[in-house]
């Protein structure tokens, strides 16, 4: 009888779990990027990710190694194919990648030329990522965790 009841208890916590895990990965929805615009100046460059709602932005990070990259983990992210964007003009972006290796999550790739202050926000068309080279030495422009959820 004992047998029976510990088996019925690891039951319900199954179920338990799998609900729990599937209302956790639908409160962050997939975005579809619609486009992504880059705008480019002699000092900053801001990257637009056009999307009917905005990204969630779950965190943000320099890789650590010889090559200047920024990683950016977001919900998943549905879009079409980046490769084609190009960034002639820009004084601070080589590169961006989409990686959708995750089931629940995705993440932005930059590559960029040289480390620099960056800053991610939303607008009413996106989510907008902004490196700026004038801001090098100004500790603050980057933001923290904290203040990027307000």
């Amino acid at each position: 009888m004992r047998g029976k009841t510990h088996l019925q208890v690891l039951s319900l916590l199954g179920v338990l779990t799998l609900v729990c895990g599937l209302g956790a990965s639908s409160d962050r929805p997939p975005v579809n990027i619609d486009q992504i615009s880059v705008r480019a100046g002699v000092l900053h460059t801001k990257i637009l990710l056009e999307s009917t709602t905005p990204l969630a932005i779950l965190g943000s990070y320099y890789l650590e190694g010889a090559a200047p990259t920024l990683v950016i983990d977001t919900n998943k992210i549905i879009s079409q194919d980046v490769s084609s964007l190009q960034f002639v003009q820009s004084s601070v972006v080589n590169d961006i990648q989409i990686d959708n290796a995750a089931q629940d999550t995705s993440r932005l790739i930059f590559d960029l030329k040289e480390r620099v202050p960056y800053r991610i926000y939303n607008d009413p068309r996106g989510t907008v990522v902004e490196f700026n080279r004038f801001q090098n030495g100004q500790k603050d422009y980057m933001l923290e965790p904290e203040l990027r959820a307000k």
